[in-house]
This record gives C-alpha cells, structure tokens and sequence, in this order.
C-alpha cells in the first residue's frame, strides 16, 4: 500500500516493524587516519570501469597523449631574409682587360688587372683595379658598386650564374677575362651545384716587361745620404753639444772672466755663445754674446801669398768649427774671444765617446777671485 501511494508529504507512513536504522559510511581509515571515502553512482561506476578498460588497450604514448595533450611540434628553422643571410658574403674573381694603345708606337695594348666582387646580399658588383706603383693610371674602383647590366637582354643583370672561370664578361663596352677566385668563392659555386672551370694565369703585361728589362735607372753621379743636408737634418735635429767655458773680457774696465755657454747645433754646424748670468748680477738680462753662426776656426791663418786686398775668402777654403775642435780643458777662439771650456753635459760626453771614443771629458774646477772686502 505504500508503494502504491505518491511521494507527498502526509502520503507516507512508517514502518513500524523496521529494527535496522543505519547509517551509510562516509568515513574509512588508511594507516589509522579517517579519510572520506568517495560514493560513486552506477553511472560514475561504469564511466571508471570503461576507462580502464580503455587505458590496458591503448598504449603507453597514446595515453600520454590524451591525459596530457598532444605533443608539441618540432622547432622549425628560422628563415632569416634574403639581404641578412647573405651580408657580408662576397665572390671574390681575378681577372684582367686588354686596353688598346694608339698613340704609342713601343706598344700595342696594356694587360690590366682587376678583382671582380659579387655581393650575394643584393647582387650587385663592383672591379677594382690595384694600385701598381710608379703605373701613370687611374687605378683603384673602375666601376662603384651596383648592379651591372647584361648585354643579352634588357632590364636583365649579371647574377653569380654568369661567372666562371675561363669566361668573359662585357662591362659598359671593357671585356674583362675572369681567371681565377678564392677558396670561399670556389667551394660556395661548386656547392651551388656550377661546374667550375680550371684557372688560367694573367698574361703578362709588354709595359712591365720593358721596364724590367731596361733595368734600374742609373744616376749620372753617386749619392750619399750622410753628406747630403737634408739627411743630416732629419737625423741631428734637436742635438746640441754644450760647453761650459769661461771668457776673460780684457776690454772691459777692469778686466773680468765671464762664464759663458757654447752650443754647437749638430744639424748644420752652426756654434752660439751665451752669457751665463749668475743671480741678481746686476747686468743687462741679454744673453747672446755670439748669435747663432758658422764660425771659422781662425779666419786670421791665411797664407800670405792670399791677395787680402780685393779677393774674398770662399767657402771652400775656409775650416769651419767642427766637434772634434771642441774639447774640455781647451781654448778656443771665436771671433776674436778666447774661451776656456771647462765643463759639458752629459749627452754630450755620450756624444763624443760614441762618435770618436773619447771618454776623458772630465769637469775641469774653476773657482773665482774672491772680491775684495768693501770697507764701511
């Protein structure tokens, strides 16, 4: 009967002859713990049931496949653009052209050779011609670089395609002979799938043959450099030998000795005097006693048979002060003033004993006359 009636409230009555009123188990222990324990439907049942019945047919990679997703894709090359994959990429070519001469009758053509660059980048080209020395030409870039035109078509350009060994190609009218490339240029065409042909060598050229037969160039007279004075300006400029000497001023009321200064300048043998003015001296602060000069080493020894009275005395014949005239512990007399030296410096001792082996250029002491006592 109470089957039979709606599931309403007031509809159901209760069994009175029930004993049993327990409870499901939500609760299990694992290890002495309580843990919840999950209720299943039949329909969650099935569904497990199924899917491990699933999991024991399909294989371990497909499982993976679809418990965590499909695999990710290989990483793919990066293509890099044309004009940066191949920066800084250059065939390199060797050749030459044939310039016809007419206006000169020991020759008929000069052989000039040239590079031949292919940028890879933008496919342009540039020749070079180098630099001989002593050539008379206008060498260096012939053609800047850009792209140069074919001759077989039009708005078509040269591509690395065209070149090869042994082969020709026409260059605003100049026909220039490719012979040979480098080691890159070899392997990168060969690699490119282009038969290359063998090198040849650059035929020489008639106008350096002839002048490597006529030979150097002989001078009329011999030349050397160390008498020459350029030479020996460039190589003793800023070198000064310099004396320490004393100068006995016998016109002067009363005579004195003055300390002086010789310099003897090594580019072009020229001496100056200077005045060694000592501290609070009370002279007139101007140095140069002798400007700088060649000076004779006595312009009074002339033979008597020299006519004095209308000839003058050249170059030639005079004796000019030399180093080796100079010398610690020596009077020398320029322009009439005699001039003890008594000391030098220290570049020039290193001076003479280098040049001429003299080492006892030793410092002479000098010491002066006491002044007499001025009474008060």
């Amino acid at each position: 009967m109470n089957q039979s009636l709606p599931c309403l409230p007031g509809y159901n009555f209760r069994d009175f002859t029930k004993t049993h009123f327990g409870l499901p188990r939500t609760l299990i222990y694992s290890k002495g713990v309580p843990v919840p324990q999950p209720i299943f439907s039949a329909t969650t049942k099935r569904a497990l049931e199924l899917l491990d019945a699933q999991n024991k047919v399909l294989d371990t990679e497909k499982a993976a496949e679809l418990t965590y997703g499909p695999k990710r894709s290989p990483k793919r090359e990066i293509q890099l653009p044309r004009h940066l994959a191949m920066d800084k990429k250059v065939l390199r070519f060797s050749g030459y052209f044939r310039e016809e001469i007419f206006d000169w009758s020991r020759e008929n053509y000069r052989i000039r050779p040239v590079k031949v660059l292919y940028y890879l980048q933008d496919d342009t080209m540039e020749v070079i011609e180098p630099k001989t020395p002593n050539s008379g030409l206008l060498q260096g870039t012939l053609f800047k670089r850009h792209a140069f035109p074919h001759p077989n078509g039009k708005g078509r350009k040269y591509l690395w395609k065209d070149l090869n060994l042994r082969k020709d190609i026409m260059v605003y009218g100049i026909n220039i002979r490719l012979t040979d490339c480098d080691q890159w240029t070899r392997e990168y065409l060969i690699d490119a799938g282009l038969e290359l042909n063998e090198p040849e060598p650059i035929p020489p050229d008639p106008h350096q043959q002839q002048k490597l037969t006529m030979g150097p160039r002989k001078e009329m007279r011999p030349r050397s450099l160390e008498d020459e004075k350029l030479h020996k300006f460039l190589t003793n400029d800023r070198k000064v030998l310099r004396f320490y000497g004393i100068w006995q001023d016998i016109l002067s009321e009363p005579p004195e000795m003055r300390r002086v200064i010789l310099q003897y300048y090594l580019a072009d043998d020229t001496l100056e005097v200077l005045e060694d003015h000592a501290r609070n001296c009370g002279r007139i602060p101007f140095k140069v006693l002798v400007r700088k000069q060649k000076i004779a080493v006595d312009a009074n020894e002339l033979p008597d048979s020299f006519p004095k009275s209308y000839l003058e005395v050249k170059e030639d014949d005079t004796t000019w002060f030399k180093p080796q005239d100079l010398r610690t512990g020596k009077d020398v007399v320029i322009l009439g003033k005699k001039i003890f030296l008594y000391d030098c410096d220290e570049f020039t001792r290193h001076y003479y004993k280098a040049h001429f082996g003299i080492e006892d250029m030793e410092s002479i002491g000098v010491a002066e006359k006491p002044k007499p006592a001025v009474s008060r």
